[in-house]
């Protein structure tokens, strides 16, 4: 699990971290964690000892202190990272916990995972390992393209097998961009990067 993911009760999004709020609010990381330890702000902790907040009481607490909506996570690129290696998700997770705020993620280790989540997370922008599940990128991006509820997602597929003729095939089948392995955390930055508005 990516450790700047937010989640509740299987919903991404409904949970946030103290540096997430943070960068919502505009404000530095000592402030919220000063409003959430006045209980000002609704939360909890983990067993780990680490403050986690609920979205929609920072959102309300934005509300009723001024504070400007203007860049809620809602607002945030929505990137779905989709592999089953561990190295792969530990770097797509580790390079998108650079990104300041301005990416929420979710990650899926199977195809049925990464189905549920493309419904309920409702990416902006996915980064596919299609080195694994047997998955034939082409196939992915024309299924993906021709739906209408999915066809504004944006694909990028790392492949340690395609060479310029089949990253070529695949861009003509939708992809938006594909990455030969190995995958450098500076190459994946600048890809996402592209994507946000």
């Amino acid at each position: 699990m990516p450790r700047n993911r937010s989640r509740s009760n299987g919903q991404v999004g409904d949970v946030l971290s103290t540096k997430e709020a943070a960068n919502i609010c505009k404000v530095a990381l000592s402030t919220i964690v000063y409003w959430f330890d006045k209980g000002l702000i609704r939360g909890y902790r983990t067993p780990g000892g680490h403050r986690r907040i609920f979205r929609v009481d920072l959102e309300k607490f934005m509300k009723d202190h001024a504070i400007p909506l203007g860049n809620r996570l809602d607002d945030q690129l929505r990137v779905l990272l989709v592999s089953e290696d561990p190295k792969i998700m530990s770097l797509f997770d580790d390079t998108l916990e650079t990104m300041n705020g301005h990416v929420d993620w979710a990650s899926a280790t199977g195809t049925f995972q990464a189905g549920q989540l493309v419904a309920t997370f409702k990416p902006n922008l996915m980064v596919v390992d299609s080195d694994v599940f047997g998955l034939d990128g082409a196939s992915l991006c024309h299924q993906l393209k021709d739906d209408p509820d999915t066809r504004d997602i944006d694909v990028v597929l790392v492949s340690g097998t395609a060479g310029q003729a089949a990253a070529r095939a695949l861009r003509d089948a939708g992809a938006s961009e594909v990455l030969a392995k190995p995958v450098t955390p500076e190459q994946l930055q600048l890809v996402v990067s592209s994507f946000l508005s």
